[in-house]
């Protein structure tokens, strides 16, 4: 059939072309003899034939066409030889000279004429063959060069096709490795996705129960987390994220339950899984930082200094962990490093009010009052209910004398907690200082009214009983005084001797003379510096009918070697030598007293009287006329001036003064002033 026998060709050449572009010559030279033996005029045969022939002839160094074109090319050359050497001598003949010039030829002549003629044609025959072998030469250069370019297209692109194959081969290998690989490493995520399911699952039910207060519940979940771990993959991170997951929120809930049995039970585990967490990641900050956090409330500061400085060390951009290591470092008074912390804290939180008022509270201990203030206001300024912060402000404008402010802030702080006693009772004696005495009244009543039945508070009772007194509320403040006295003892030693003071300082001032001393005694043995007590217990002794002067000049004298620039003690001191009428030593302490305190007429009035008792009345009548220049109501300086003006003989000076007494006071000391001037109009009396 037509066309079986069609197909049956092309499947031949097929095969020829791609025996030649394997290189298999000889399988393809077998098959074009075969179709060419059926069809000698098939032209595709005979063309891939040539081809063959010369991929042949290439392949083999040129082989027979190489040889046939040198052979060519030599003959040519040949020929373009002998053909030169036959011009030549045609050239030299008397014939071609002739026939050069013009001449006719001789006949003696002609046969030599023949035979170069001949010779010319047997060149130029000669000429032809050089000419068409060379032809030849070049066709089949050629065709050798087409077919050597063609074969080696050929090569290359079999090349390139077993390469493409080669890498197809590779790439389907390749993929299904990486196929094989994918779903192995599927399967294996798999099942550690299901490791770490159930281990945060496990965690998820325990941060529940701790929650609801379900501890043992809680705490056995974490258990099967932790006996879960390590999971197939991810250790150590992963089991050191998991330990420090529970430990942070077992210590959480520490800081959340009222049973003292529960919160040692959660930090104990709590510190377990801390520890566990840092045996594997010793860099986890957070597991630091519960170690830490433990530690401090365990008050092992030296431990929670280490743990906490790691915690910040592993995670600087933490403004908690900066905030807590200033605290463990404040209470372990390490102030400078914790004003570092805090300021740290702040700088990467500014919106974190506790680490502001902090950082106050540091300032305060490094001497920075300004930065202090400034950083109580930044902490109330970004959290206007922060109650501790306006204290912190209050009490500091307080130190520094800024009483108006102060009483401001105590008032925030109210109106944030109006039952803070603390502020209460401080703002009591901000008031008490104002000598706004109702107020001061109100505050420590306020602050009384917060305590439970079974309360005592002798601080509040003291000082609102000398704010009683103050008002002349005489009888309530002496029960408060001793409400205090009876309370006393929760107060140190230095605290008590106050409140001791103040009950006998009322009595005395009610004169309760006998129930007053034994307290002065008490608060003397409770403080032996006491010097108040010294005073006072010495001013009674001297008043005393009659006076223990020697008694209460040793207690003066205690009192100014303590403190000899005490107005109190110089002047008692004073009082004590006038009692037994050492009038120089008097003299000089009154004198002392008056340096202390310029103001003071009584001490002025003393010291006059002392000069005119020791005769030194110029010194008197000087003391005494700057006390009426002082103080121009004091009827008994002029009165005692008119005195010391009748013992100089200065009559009409004492009629002067005496007269200004009878005329604008005339009920003061009248027989006596009535006397003296009888006695001076008469020309009888001196003055005594």
């Amino acid at each position: 059939m037509p066309g079986s026998s069609a197909s049956a060709r092309g499947d031949t050449l097929s095969s020829v072309q791609l025996y030649m572009d394997t290189g298999e010559y000889d399988r393809a030279l077998d098959l074009l003899e075969k179709l060419l033996k059926k069809n000698p005029d098939d032209a595709e045969a005979r063309r891939l034939l040539d081809e063959l022939h010369a991929l042949k002839s290439a392949k083999s160094g040129d082989g027979a066409m190489q040889d046939e074109l040198a052979r060519s090319t030599a003959e040519a050359q040949r020929t373009q030889k002998e053909l030169e050497e036959l011009i030549a001598r045609g050239q030299n003949s008397p014939l071609s000279q002739n026939t050069a010039s013009g001449s006719a030829q001789p006949k003696g002549e002609r046969t030599s004429s023949a035979e170069s003629s001949a010779d010319k044609n047997a060149a130029q025959q000669k000429l032809r063959e050089a000419e068409e072998a060379a032809r030849r030469a070049r066709e089949a250069e050629i065709a050798a060069e087409k077919a050597a370019a063609a074969a080696a297209a050929r090569e290359r692109k079999a090349e390139a096709e077993k390469a493409a194959q080669a890498l197809a081969a590779q790439k389907q290998r390749e993929a299904a490795a990486r196929k094989a690989a994918e779903e192995e490493l599927a399967r294996k995520n798999r099942a550690i996705q299901r490791e770490i399911d159930g281990v945060n699952g496990e965690i998820a039910q325990g941060k529940s129960d701790l929650t609801a207060n379900k501890i043992e519940s809680a705490l056995n979940h974490f258990g099967k987390a932790q006996k879960m771990l390590p999971i197939s993959a991810g250790e150590p991170l992963f089991s050191g994220s998991k330990n420090s997951e529970m430990a942070a929120a077992l210590y959480e809930a520490s800081q959340n339950t009222a049973s003292d049995a529960d919160r040692k039970k959660l930090r104990d585990a709590a510190v377990s899984y801390a520890e566990e967490a840092i045996r594997k990641t010793p860099n986890d900050a957070a597991a630091h930082y519960v170690l830490g956090m433990t530690a401090m409330d365990a008050k092992n500061y030296p431990k929670a200094l280490d743990e906490l400085s790691k915690a910040v060390q592993n995670d600087q951009s933490n403004a908690l962990y900066h905030y807590n290591l200033g605290r463990v470092q404040y209470l372990s008074r390490r102030y400078s490093d914790a004003r570092s912390s805090f300021q740290r804290s702040v700088d990467l939180d500014g919106r974190f009010a506790p680490a502001q008022y902090n950082l106050g509270l540091a300032n305060l201990r490094t001497g920075n009052e300004s930065e202090a203030l400034s950083s109580f206001r930044r902490a109330r300024t970004t959290d206007a209910n922060y109650e501790k912060a306006y204290l912190e402000e209050a009490r500091l404008l307080s130190k520094q004398g800024d009483q108006n402010g102060a009483v401001k802030a105590y008032n925030a702080v109210l109106r944030i907690n109006d039952v803070n006693g603390n502020a209460l009772r401080e703002l009591g004696s901000e008031y008490y200082a104002m000598e706004n005495y109702a107020a001061s009244e109100n505050c420590y009543r306020r602050a009384l009214a917060l305590l439970s039945p079974t309360e005592e508070d002798p601080t509040t009772y003291y000082n609102l009983s000398a704010t009683l007194y103050a008002e002349r509320k005489d009888a309530e403040a002496i029960a408060y005084a001793k409400r205090a006295y009876a309370s006393k003892a929760s107060l140190g030693n230095t605290a008590q001797a106050n409140v001791v003071y103040n009950y006998a300082l009322m009595l005395q001032d009610s004169g309760k003379f006998e129930e007053a001393i034994p307290l002065y005694l008490e608060a003397l043995r409770l403080n032996p510096n006491h010097e108040k007590s010294k005073i006072n217990l010495g001013k009674m002794y001297l008043e005393m009918n009659p006076p223990d002067v020697d008694t209460a000049l040793r207690l003066f004298k205690q009192a100014y070697d303590a403190d000899n620039k005490s107005f109190e003690a110089n002047n008692n001191l004073g009082s004590a030598y006038l009692a037994k009428k050492d009038y120089k030593n008097a003299i000089k302490f009154y004198q002392n007293a008056l340096r202390l305190d310029p103001s003071n007429n009584t001490v002025r009035s003393n010291l006059a009287q002392t000069y005119a008792s020791d005769g030194q009345f110029d010194n008197a009548k000087t003391t005494y006329t700057e006390l009426i220049k002082r103080d121009g109501t004091n009827w008994d300086a002029y009165v005692e001036l008119g005195k010391v003006c009748m013992s100089t003989g200065d009559t009409a000076g004492a009629e002067r003064y005496l007269s200004e007494v009878q005329t604008k006071r005339p009920n003061h000391r009248r027989a006596e002033v009535t006397e003296l001037l009888s006695a001076l109009r008469s020309g009888g009396i001196q003055a005594k």
